[in-house]
């Protein structure tokens, strides 16, 4: 019986419900009308026909139990919920920020320097990867932006070299000193960049490039200060020779310039970035190894892409006030001789010009550097413009047997 009752009640309470809807709908001729069917107008009187459609709309009318939350709360996947605590740690971690800009505005190189290695290695019949150091100065121009000029450069003995890896060594010993930097120095010159010749490859710059490039950096401002290595580039030049193939397949030679984001220096000098283990191959060979976690490209990691180091550099070319005639040093493929030395100061090596226009070449410069005693007085008359000493062309022709 008292199932009954409530049986009773549920269908009282629906047929209220569907009577209070009823009262609530409005009666349409079409569903397009505005105005309702009145209540109370008897159907003749509407002009309705046996089996007219009318169209049935409910009254607009907010209705519904209150809420404690919005409804479509109940369909949102669960969040993390993170405490201070968690926020701070993420806050203090180490990002790794891509560096926009670089802090040169251009890189210009010596057009004759540049021609004159590009057109070595074509030539050479051994792909092994060459380095050299580059000297020249850093300007600033009408905007106030830095440019690094390019006078000059110096190929080391590089007698580990292969096909795939440079000679670090010698690089290395070279920055700490050598005649070539100080002869850069004595013309007004300073070491401002260093290049590495490289086979096709799918990365800017290895780990090796970022890891030497910000240890030679050290070293420069060790030597000339803290800011002195802001302006530092690297040239990356890919090389035509590629191993197995022929001379016909080779790629043309092009020249890039980069820098090594000021972020990642400071990590290598604090001990934040240290080589990594496989470094060799392929697959690894533009990843930097961190010893502490930290954010790259939103991922916590201790490994990243050396692209997010790598600021490339405008490179643009000028014929600068060195010469680049005499064949360079420590090239296995070209030997420095006397019959060289003599061509170049007196004989067909850049005829028609005169000896004091000779003089102005680096390599010869540099060759003559560890034969003559003393080049104090040539090299200023180098720079200023003034004739040199007479005595030096004697010394010159005893040098080379035409006296």
């Amino acid at each position: 019986a008292a199932a009954g009752q409530k049986a009773g009640a549920k269908a009282k309470s629906s047929a209220r419900k569907t009577e209070k809807a009823a009262d609530d709908a409005e009666l349409f001729r079409k569903p397009s009308d505005n105005e309702p069917l009145g209540d109370g107008v008897a159907v003749r009187e509407l002009g309705l026909d046996h089996g007219a459609i009318l169209y049935c709309r409910p009254a607009i009318k907010a209705s519904g139990d209150s809420s404690a939350f919005d409804q479509r709360a109940k369909q949102m996947p669960g969040q993390s919920v993170r405490n201070w605590e968690d926020l701070s740690k993420e806050q203090s971690q180490l990002r790794v920020q891509h560096q926009s800009k670089p802090t040169v505005s251009k890189l210009s190189l010596d057009a004759s320097t540049t021609r004159r290695f590009a057109a070595y290695l074509s030539r050479r019949s051994e792909p092994t990867r060459r380095v050299a150091l580059l000297f020249g100065e850093t300007r600033t121009n009408e905007k106030q932006d830095q440019e690094v000029l390019v006078h000059a450069m110096w190929e080391p003995p590089q007698l580990s070299a292969t096909p795939s890896d440079y000679d670090v060594s010698t690089l290395q010993k070279a920055v700490k000193g050598c005649p070539a930097i100080s002869l850069a120095k004595s013309l007004g010159y300073e070491l401002v960049g260093w290049l590495f010749t490289h086979p096709p490859r799918d990365h800017f710059l290895s780990s090796s490039d970022v890891l030497l490039t910000s240890e030679m950096k050290q070293s420069i401002e060790q030597d000339r200060g803290v800011n002195a290595s802001s302006s530092f580039v690297i040239v990356a030049v890919r090389d035509g020779v590629v191993e197995g193939a022929s001379a016909k397949d080779a790629e043309q030679v092009s020249f890039e310039a980069y820098q090594v984001s000021h972020q990642v220096f400071r990590w290598t000098q604090d001990g934040t970035i240290r080589p990594l283990e496989d470094h060799v191959s392929q697959s690894h060979a533009a990843r930097l190894q961190s010893t502490k976690e930290l954010i790259a490209e939103g991922k916590h990691t201790r490994e990243f892409d050396t692209a997010l180091c790598s600021v490339p550099v405008p490179i643009v070319a000028h014929e600068g006030p060195l010469r680049s005639l005499f064949t360079p040093a420590n090239r296995p493929e070209e030997k420095q001789s006397k019959r060289l030395l003599r061509r170049a100061l007196f004989g067909t090596i850049g005829e028609p010009l005169g000896l004091e226009e000779r003089l102005t070449d680096f390599q010869l410069l540099l060759y003559l550097s560890k034969r003559v005693p003393d080049l104090g007085p040539l090299i200023q008359s180098i720079k200023s413009g003034a004739p040199i000493p007479t005595y030096y062309k004697t010394v010159f022709e005893q040098l080379t047997g035409t006296s």
